[in-house]
C-alpha cells in the first residue's frame, strides 16, 4: 500500500481563511428567526471570534419559539464553534460573505458525515475518475483512498475540489487497488436513504443496469447547476424520448404498500407509471396487481407501463428490477431525473420554491415577507402566514442539500406537504408532518407526468390536499389556499378481474375510449364543457360492460381535483392567489433594494411563460354489487 501526503498539516484547505462551520451557524440563524435585523457576520483576528451583528438585540431578546435568543443560538450553533450573537462588533472586524448559489449547489461549507462528504466528491468528480473512499484511521485523521495511482491532473483537481467543498479538515491520500472489496457505503438499511454513488454498487448488478444508474448520477452531475439555477425551465430534454408524448397516466406507488389490480386502470390510461417496490416489500408485488412479471414485462413492451425508481438503487431487489432492465430499459427514469423533473414541475406551480439565489437574497425575501405578517391585524391569519414564512426558511436553507443527497426522496419534505403541515399545525395544534411528506412525495412524483395520482385509502385525504394544493397555488382563495376539490369524472366503470391482462390492455382502442383518454388529459390545464363529461363517461362505461357484463367483476373510479367547469364558475370572481399575494408584498419592499427587484423579476418571469396542469387523484372504489 503506497501512501502519499496530500496536504501538509500545517495547511489549511480554504483559501479564504475562515471557519465554514461558523458560517452555517450564522445561515441557520437567518432563515431560522426572521423577525431579528441582522446586519452580517464578521470575524475578529484578535478574539479569533465570529459575531452575529444583530443591532437591535438585547438580553429580552426572544427567539421564535419563545426562549432567549442568547440560550437559543448556543444550543443550535455548530458544536464548539467560536461565534456569538452581538449588538457590536469590534473596530477591526471584517465582514464574512454569506454562500452563494453555486456554493449551496455543490453543498460546500457545511457540516458532514464521511459518507455525505463522499457523496459531493462523486457529484463533482469526472465519470473516469479513480475509485475514492473516505475513512478515518487509528489516530482519527481522515483518509481518502483511491484504487491506483493519481496522475498529477487528478491529484490537482481533487485537491481543489476539496478545497471548493470547504472542508476545513486535513486529509492523507492512499493508495489501496483493493479498496472498494473492504469500502462500504450504508452502515444500516432501515431509513437510510441517501443515494449510493454508481461505483460504489455490487458487481452483480448487469451491465443495463449499471448504465442506466450512471447514466442517472451524471445526468444530475451535469445538469444540476442548470436546474438549480432556473435556466432549464421546462421538460424539454430532461424527460427520456419513450416518455415525451401526451399520454393519460396513472401513477401507483408500489413503494411498500400492494397496489389493486392493474387492469382496473388499463381501460382509462393509456400508460401507468409504476414506483416498484423496495427491497422486503416485493414480494406480494405482482400477486397484488393479479399478473406475473411476464405479464408486467409484456405491458411495459406495449408502452402501457412504465418505471420509477425514486430511491436508491442499492434499496431495490435485484431479482424484481434486473429482468425489467433487461427487457425494458427504455420503460425506467431514475432517482436523479425524477428529482430534475420534480424540482421544474413545483417551481412553474410555486416560484419560491427551489430559488436561484443564494443566502443573502433569500434571507433578504423572508425578512420582507415576515415584516408583512406582522401588520396583518387578525390573529388566525397571522399566525398561519408566520408559520408558512419559517417553513419556507427551513426549505431554503436545506433544498440543495437534500436533492444532492437523497434525490427525489428529498421531494417530501422541501415542498408543499412540509408547508400544508406547517399551516394546519398553526390552526389547530395538530402534527401531521409525516403524513404530508408522504403525500408530497407520492403527489410530487406524479405531477411532473401530468399522472393522476392513485393514493392507498388510508392516505387519500392527504394526497387530496396536496394535490390541490398543488392545482391551486395559482388561483386559491387568499390566504386559505386549500380549497374544495370536486368529482370530475364520477362513476367510470372499470374492470376487477382476472381476464388475459395482455388481451385487456390491447382491446380498449375504439373511438369512445379515446374520447375518455383525450380529456384526461385535457382536463389537466383546459377549461371543459360539464355536459360533455358526462357524455363520454356514458358512452366510455358502456365500452367496459361490453367486454365484463358482470357486476362482481366490475369496479367505480372517480377522478377527483380542482377545476374550472364552465357551467359552474360562469360569471363568478376568481380569488387571488398566494403566489400574487406574496408578490404583493414584494411590490411593497420593491424598492428597498435590488435584490428584492431582482427576485420580483424572476418570479414574474416563470408565472408569465408557463401555466401549470392540475393534479387529480383517482379514488378506486370497491367492486360493485
Amino acid at each position: 500500500m503506497k501512501v502519499i501526503l496530500l496536504f501538509e498539516k500545517s495547511n489549511k484547505l480554504d483559501s479564504t481563511n475562515f471557519d465554514y462551520y461558523a458560517r452555517y451557524s450564522y445561515e441557520r440563524f437567518l432563515f431560522s428567526q426572521p423577525h431579528i435585523y441582522v446586519k452580517g457576520l464578521y470575524y475578529d483576528k484578535k478574539s479569533s471570534y465570529y459575531y452575529v451583528l444583530c443591532p437591535d438585540i438585547d438580553g429580552n431578546t426572544k427567539a421564535m419559539d419563545g426562549s432567549n435568543i442568547f440560550q437559543w443560538f448556543a444550543n443550535n450553533k455548530v458544536a464548539g464553534c467560536p461565534i456569538k450573537l452581538v449588538n457590536s462588533i469590534p473596530s477591526n472586524a471584517l465582514e464574512v460573505e454569506e454562500r452563494n448559489i453555486e456554493e449551496l449547489i455543490n453543498g460546500s461549507g457545511t457540516p458532514d458525515n464521511l459518507r455525505n462528504t463522499i457523496i459531493k466528491l462523486y457529484l463533482m468528480l469526472p465519470k473516469d475518475f479513480p475509485f475514492i473512499y473516505l475513512r478515518y484511521n487509528k489516530d482519527q485523521e481522515i483518509e481518502i483512498v483511491v484504487d491506483k495511482q493519481l496522475t498529477k491532473e487528478e491529484n490537482l483537481l481533487l485537491k481543489n475540489i476539496i478545497k471548493k467543498l470547504g472542508i476545513p479538515l486535513n486529509y492523507r491520500l492512499l493508495v489501496d487497488s483493493k479498496v472498494k472489496e473492504k469500502a462500504k457505503f450504508r452502515v444500516f438499511n432501515q431509513g437510510d436513504i441517501e443515494i449510493i454513488p454508481s461505483k460504489f454498487v455490487s458487481d452483480k448488478y448487469s451491465k443495463n443496469l449499471r448504465t442506466l444508474l450512471e447514466d442517472d448520477e451524471y445526468f444530475w452531475v451535469e445538469n444540476r447547476e442548470s436546474i438549480l439555477k432556473g435556466k432549464i425551465k421546462n421538460q424539454t430534454g430532461i424527460l427520456p424520448n419513450s416518455w415525451d408524448r401526451l399520454q393519460s397516466r396513472c401513477f401507483l406507488d408500489a413503494t411498500v404498500f400492494p397496489q389493486e389490480n392493474i387492469r382496473n386502470f388499463l381501460p382509462i390510461y393509456e400508460n401507468i407509471i409504476i414506483a416498484l417496490p423496495i427491497n422486503g416489500y416485493d414480494d406480494n408485488f405482482l400477486s397484488s396487481l393479479k399478473i406475473d412479471l411476464n405479464d408486467l414485462i409484456d405491458l411495459a413492451n406495449i408502452g402501457r407501463v412504465s418505471f420509477v425508481l425514486p430511491q436508491s438503487i442499492d434499496r431495490y431487489s435485484l431479482n424484481m428490477i434486473e429482468p425489467l432492465v433487461e427487457a425494458v430499459p427504455d420503460s425506467f427514469i431514475l432517482t436523479r431525473r425524477l428529482a430534475a423533473l420534480s424540482i421544474i414541475d413545483s417551481r412553474i406551480r410555486f416560484p419560491f420554491l427551489y430559488l436561484p439565489f443564494g443566502i443573502k437574497e433569500r434571507t433578504y425575501l423572508l425578512r420582507a415577507l415576515y415584516s408583512s405578517v406582522s401588520y396583518i391585524k387578525n390573529d388566525n391569519i397571522r399566525k398561519i402566514l408566520e408559520g408558512f414564512i419559517c417553513e419556507l426558511g427551513r426549505i431554503w436553507s436545506i433544498e440543495e442539500e437534500m436533492v444532492n443527497l437523497r434525490g427525489s426522496m428529498a421531494i417530501g419534505s422541501i415542498g408543499m406537504g412540509s408547508i400544508a403541515s406547517s399551516i394546519l399545525k398553526s390552526i389547530h395544534g395538530i402534527d401531521r408532518l409525516i403524513e404530508f411528506f408522504s403525500a408530497d412525495r407520492l403527489v410530487g412524483l406524479a405531477a411532473p407526468f401530468s399522472a393522476n395520482v392513485v393514493p392507498q385509502k388510508f392516505e387519500e385525504n392527504y394526497v387530496q390536499i396536496l394535490a390541490n394544493i398543488y392545482s391551486g397555488l395559482r388561483t386559491g382563495e387568499y390566504p386559505y389556499f386549500i380549497k374544495n376539490s370536486s368529482v370530475i369524472l364520477n362513476g367510470l366503470l372499470t374492470i376487477n378481474s382476472d381476464a388475459p391482462v395482455i388481451d385487456l390492455a390491447k382491446s380498449f382502442k375504439g373511438k369512445d375510449i379515446e374520447r375518455l383518454r383525450k380529456i384526461i388529459c385535457k382536463i389537466s390545464d383546459e377549461t371543459v364543457n360539464i355536459d360533455e363529461i358526462n357524455e363520454i363517461i356514458c358512452k366510455f362505461n358502456k365500452e367496459i360492460i361490453n367486454y365484463e357484463n358482470r357486476k362482481t367483476r366490475l369496479s367505480k373510479i372517480n377522478i377527483i381535483g380542482l377545476i374550472c367547469i364552465i357551467s359552474e364558475l360562469s360569471g363568478k370572481i376568481r380569488g387571488i392567489s398566494l403566489i400574487k399575494w406574496l408578490l404583493e408584498i414584494l411590490y411593497n419592499h420593491r424598492n428597498d433594494n435590488d435584490i428584492i427587484g431582482v427576485i420580483c423579476d424572476y418570479i414574474e418571469s416563470i408565472i408569465t411563460c408557463t401555466k401549470p396542469k392540475i393534479v387529480f387523484v383517482s379514488r378506486l372504489r370497491d367492486k360493485l354489487s
